[in-house]
């Protein structure tokens, strides 16, 4: 894969991060108003409804762009062959057939990792705001102060929402494209190999950017990456300081 096509598959997964991310922070933001109303008027923010809400909408949210990801880079799975390229072959097989795989990928990734995911990060939300009202109690703020610590907790949220997006939307879109592939090798009996290749610039991990000077391996076997075995870039059994904000992709190739 030449550097070209590497710049192409980035600017595909910004043009659903970017967006995704926007979501994110407008919801954050919307549940911390929320709570800061609430606290100022009662005194207090202990009414579940609120919590189940943004998990809710956090997850309707989420489950747009994962359906976007799923989609987009099952479309750029690509086997390349000796005499052609088995090219996801949407020009000659029904494209209507992979649409259901795409939903039922989409599902399977959310049953997987994605509801596991928001439910994370909807908790982390509430943890900051409870440490804020902890803060301002301690300090002795306050009702209003209290709610001010709360509202404050904003700051953290164009950050967050731009790493979830990031990382979530890579993920997403890399288990789509390595199911779609192996779909693919099967339906046209093709043996696949399987690539690591690293976004290289500056911001690549030093153990993903030897990954390029590894063989290739078979579609079903695991890279060890740093020590931890992973079936492709963004799968979250490499823990986080494989997964956050990586941009690696993946290349295939047939035997």
């Amino acid at each position: 894969m030449d550097i070209n096509e590497q710049r192409r598959l980035d600017r595909l997964l910004l043009s659903i991060e970017k967006p995704f991310a926007r979501k994110i922070y407008s919801e954050k933001n919307r549940f911390i108003r929320q709570l800061y109303n609430e606290y100022l008027t009662y005194g207090t923010i202990e009414h579940v409804e609120f919590f189940s809400e943004h998990k809710t909408n956090m997850f309707n949210i989420a489950q747009v762009y994962y359906e976007k990801a799923v989609r987009v880079f099952g479309e750029q799975a690509d086997i390349g062959t000796r005499s052609t390229s088995i090219n996801f072959q949407l020009r000659q097989v029904e494209k209507e057939g992979f649409e259901s795989f795409w939903k039922l990928l989409t599902m399977q990734y959310i049953s997987e990792f994605g509801a596991k995911e928001i439910t994370r990060i909807s908790d982390t939300t509430k943890v900051d705001i409870r440490r804020a009202i902890i803060a301002g109690q301690a300090e002795d703020l306050g009702r209003s102060g209290i709610a001010e610590k709360i509202l404050a907790t904003r700051a953290l949220s164009s950050f967050r929402a731009k790493t979830i997006a990031a990382t979530e939307t890579h993920n997403a879109a890399m288990f789509s494209n390595i199911e779609t592939t192996r779909k693919l090798a099967d339906d046209f009996e093709v043996e696949t190999l399987k690539e690591w290749i690293p976004a290289e610039d500056e911001r690549v991990r030093e153990w993903h950017s030897v990954m390029r000077s590894k063989p290739a391996i078979p579609i079903d076997e695991k890279f060890i990456v740093n020590g931890r075995p992973m079936d492709r870039p963004g799968d979250p059994n490499g823990g986080a300081s494989n997964v956050i904000n990586c941009r690696c992709v993946l290349g295939y190739k047939a035997v």
